[in-house]
């Protein structure tokens, strides 16, 4: 019983290595495999310990299995997430010195360029602020094209604080809505914060306004964005059969426009729906397919994920 004990002991500070290294996981059930062919062979008398260790063990492999998933997951949405984030901050601080109405405009927006460059936003954030209020009280005698204006000011405000305050973000996206609903850039940033804290219900119908305004204009883009965002909610949810086929729709759509980086996040979504399902085989194909566009485009973060997600490197 000491060689068991010691060896479970061994077995346990593997396992806590492989928490930190995904390469870990293929060497703690390469480890058990040696254990229960030890143990069978050298001590008959402890089947039962043995099977219950190995039970356990292999509950907690499913488990870091499940967790990783979830992570390729988030670091797909993060890697879609990206370029959009970076063109709605460009929008934003390119949007400071336009806003010349408020107080001691021009030394504000040229403190406010200065602190934006050195990441700090709170500056910008309450001109933006100001920018807001007053668009609303003018809108309650110009009415649309002002409350346009608040929310394009409140989507300004939702881009800085999403480096910094993700509730903050909400806030100021949900206020956009609120001002502008018409307007998909809200409703898509809207639903993927929604999502990423978990408001499940609230993101989906986010996304569900997405899809319905796409259809409205004929914007093959945003309901490419709805599908995809809807396939990683029905994916988190356990319902693979939606998330599917949300997944697909996203893909043909992307395929049709020739949108690669979206091509690229549907197969990564397909993967991690064939991964859940026990298909390693469609797990290999669509990492792969994402990896060749993320090659093509010379997106190394893609290139990474794709290479760190693919069965093989388990």
């Amino acid at each position: 019983m000491d060689l068991f004990n010691d060896l479970l002991i061994s077995l346990s500070q593997l396992w806590d290595w492989s928490r930190e290294n995904i390469q870990g996981i293929a060497a703690v059930a390469t480890v058990l495999g040696v254990l229960i062919t030890f143990f069978q062979f050298f001590s008959p008398n402890n089947d039962r310990a043995v099977a219950k260790a190995i039970e356990g063990l292999n509950r907690e492999l499913e488990r870091k299995e499940q967790a990783l998933t979830d992570t390729r997951q988030s670091l797909a949405d993060a890697r879609q997430k990206e370029q959009s984030l970076q063109a709605a901050l460009a929008e934003a601080v390119s949007a400071i010195p336009e806003q010349t109405e408020i107080p001691d405009a021009q030394a504000r927006i040229k403190e406010a360029l200065a602190q934006a460059a050195e990441g700090n936003t709170e500056l910008a954030e309450a001109i933006f602020s100001e920018v807001e209020a007053r668009k609303v009280a003018e809108g309650k005698a110009a009415r649309k094209a002002a409350f346009k204006e608040a929310a394009e000011a409140a989507r300004h405000r939702g881009a800085l604080t999403f480096l910094h305050d993700t509730n903050k973000a909400i806030d100021a996206y949900r206020r956009a809505t609120e001002l502008d609903p018409e307007n998909v850039d809200g409703w898509k940033e809207f639903g993927y914060l929604l999502k990423r804290t978990g408001a499940l219900d609230d993101a989906e119908a986010a996304y569900g306004k997405v899809e319905s305004l796409g259809k409205a204009e004929d914007d093959r883009e945003a309901l490419a964005i709805a599908y995809v965002g809807l396939g990683n909610i029905y994916r988190i949810r356990g319902d693979l059969d939606q998330a599917e086929s949300m997944y697909h729709k996203s893909l043909a759509i992307d395929e049709e426009l020739g949108h690669k980086e979206g091509m690229a996040s549907s197969y990564i979504g397909l993967g991690n729906v064939y991964r859940i399902r026990g298909d390693p085989d469609q797990v290999e194909t669509m990492y792969r397919k994402s990896l060749a566009l993320d090659e093509e485009l010379g997106r190394r973060e893609g290139i990474a994920l794709d290479y760190v997600s693919s069965p093989a490197r388990l």
